[in-house]
């Protein structure tokens, strides 16, 4: 699949309403939007999210500014899988092979945290 190049597109200000601003002059054929947030306030970041998914239909990831900035390569792959899974690869493969064979192997993944109280967590598999 072939990406067009990415186009930045600047808001005025760090209000929600900017952002659904900017983001409902990019038109209806975009294939991905990284939005980059100035702050964490999470009602910008809910109703960013929410006109993205329910209203345009469009693959998104939010990132904070500050993130970024941190030039850590865990953080930015973590964020490029992210990216990648929201526009349809698969991040990790199961060799089925090895299981019908009975060779033993483990599996490793990450805890999620939901909330940002950490009040639940979840394993996937």
């Amino acid at each position: 699949m072939r990406y067009a190049p990415p186009a930045l597109m600047p808001t005025e200000d760090e209000s929600a309403m900017s952002f659904l601003s900017v983001i409902r002059s990019i038109g209806e054929d975009s294939q991905l939007i990284l939005v980059v947030l100035p702050t964490n306030r999470k009602n910008t970041y809910d109703d960013v999210k929410r006109h993205l998914c329910c209203t345009e239909g469009v693959p998104s990831q939010c990132v904070l500014a500050k993130t970024l900035f941190k030039r850590n390569m865990s953080i930015s792959s973590k964020i490029m899988i992210q990216i990648a899974c929201k526009v349809g690869a698969e991040p990790w493969v199961l060799n089925t092979d090895a299981l019908v064979r009975g060779e033993r192997h483990m599996q490793f993944s990450d805890i999620q945290h939901l909330f940002t109280q950490s009040l639940l967590s979840f394993f996937p598999f």
